[in-house]
């Protein structure tokens, strides 16, 4: 039984959620997300800089190909 459980088969209890004055986000919670937000919005960017670049660098190829 404890192979099962351990490989995630057995059914577990769910526990019981945190309620009234105790139920609070950490402080590392609220850093943890902060960060993983500005590296989410960080990588978003990022790809469309660069989803931008190739269509100038395209335009700009399809252009002399077509002057030429």
């Amino acid at each position: 039984m404890s192979v099962l459980r351990s490989v995630g088969f057995a059914r577990r209890s769910v526990p019981q959620p945190v309620l009234g004055k105790k139920a609070y986000v950490t402080w590392r919670q609220r850093i943890t997300s902060l960060v993983l937000l500005f590296v989410l919005m960080l990588v978003i960017c990022l790809v469309m800089v660069a989803v931008i670049g190739v269509l100038i660098v395209a335009t700009f190829l399809f252009v002399e190909v077509a002057i030429a």
